[in-house]
This record gives C-alpha cells, structure tokens and sequence, in this order.
C-alpha cells in the first residue's frame, strides 16, 4: 500500500474510532451484521485443528465468534489491523495489553513467514474502503492482496466485498466490488475457487483454495475427492 493510501487509510478509521470507540460503526459497519458475515466467510473452510490469520482483525471480534460457537474446533487464532488504537482494544478485551495472538501492521508490507503464516487468511471488510481514485488501481491492489493471502496461506484464503450490484451507494469512500471482477483475478490464481452471495444481497464473500490439482480420469478437484471419501 503507497503511503498516501495508507494514511487515508488510517485517518478515515481514527476519525472513526473518535466518534464511536468500541463499536462496529468504527469498523465501518452500521448494520449488525458481522456475525452472519463471519459464519459465511468461514463456512468452507475446513477449522477443526487449523491455523487462522485475520487481516483487518479490528477489535479481534472475529475471535469473540469462534470462542462463542466454534470453541470445540480448537482454531489457533492470530490477527493482524494497520490501526494501533484497533490492536489496543482487541487484546484489552481478549486477554491484555501483551496478549501475542493481535499484531498492529500493514500486511500488504510485512514478509512472509517461512512455511506460510497460517492455514487460512481471512479478511472481512478491507476491500469496502476505496483507497484509489481510479477502479482499475482499486482491483490491481485486491489482485495484490489476494496473490499475497495465498503466499501466506497453507490452504485457502477468503474475504468479502461490497458488491456494486446495489439499489444504492452509501458513500463516496465505500467501494463497491464487480462480483465478474473479482471472479476473474481469482481464476489468475486457482481453479478452485467459490464467488457466495447466497446470504446477503449487497455483499459477497470469496474463498480460494491453493489446491486445484485434480485427476484426469474424473476431473474432479483431489481436494473434493480427500474430503468426501464417499465419491472415491
């Protein structure tokens, strides 16, 4: 992220963070949805003993959702915001100041880790923020995030956009994904690939997976196949 995209970036969610504090409306949300948005970014991806990197992790609410209801999977949890003030407050309400599991840092600048990072990266509301004036450098920069998600993943990545299939825009600094484009800078990286805008009209969620090998004799993806035992 250039520099100048990256302080917009930060004073748009300080300004914020000013007026609401520990709420969803500093993340940009207004409508209560964030636990239908989580149970959809993660609902194929396979949990039960996995390793999971949240960017944008905010107040680390995302943790909050798998304690309450995916405890039993024994998720390994770490999180990753650009906002100090964010990183803060998650580990203030997860476990204190010095809790390991949250990182303050732009992720589209940090290395990564040798062996990938995680099993799965996730992301949940990055992209609903425009940082460029022109759409085609918008979608370059998601291309850039998906390609690095997929460096630093094991598995898969997922994360979900605000679509521009809508009745309206509510801002001037919200971008709204084309579902088609971001449907064919994911193929740049994996056939193995679902676009889900089953849960909420105006959003959609995407989820990669690295794996797209498959057999010749069925053309079935080996992932599908692993997992469902009963194809075979």
């Amino acid at each position: 992220m250039e520099l100048r995209q990256r302080e917009s970036l930060i004073s748009y969610y300080q300004n914020l963070y000013k007026n609401y504090g520990y709420s969803e409306k500093s993340l940009g949300w207004t409508k209560n949805k964030q636990i239908i948005r989580f149970k959809t970014l993660l609902r194929f991806l396979q949990l039960q003993e996995a390793e999971l990197l949240d960017i944008g992790c905010g107040f680390g609410d995302m943790l909050t959702y798998i304690t309450r209801n995916l405890d039993n999977y024994h998720i390994n949890y770490q999180g990753i915001d650009i906002m100090e003030e964010f990183i803060e407050q998650a580990r203030i309400l997860h476990g204190g100041l010095y809790d390991n599991r949250f990182h303050c840092g732009d992720f589209m600048a940090m290395e990564c880790p040798r062996g990938g990072a995680a099993d799965y990266i996730v992301a949940s509301g990055v992209f609903g923020f425009r940082l460029f004036d022109s759409e085609d450098e918008q979608y370059r920069y998601i291309d850039r995030f998906i390609r690095k998600s997929l460096e630093w993943s094991r598995k898969a990545a997922a994360m979900d956009f605000l679509s521009d299939k809508v009745d309206y825009h509510s801002g001037t600094t919200d971008f709204h994904a084309n579902p088609q484009k971001i449907l064919e800078i994911a193929y740049k990286h994996s056939r193995n690939v679902i676009l889900d805008n089953s849960v909420m009209p105006f959003e959609f969620c995407l989820t990669i997976f690295k794996d797209d090998s498959f057999r010749k004799e069925t053309t079935v993806f080996n992932a599908y196949l692993e997992g469902d035992k009963s194809y075979v």
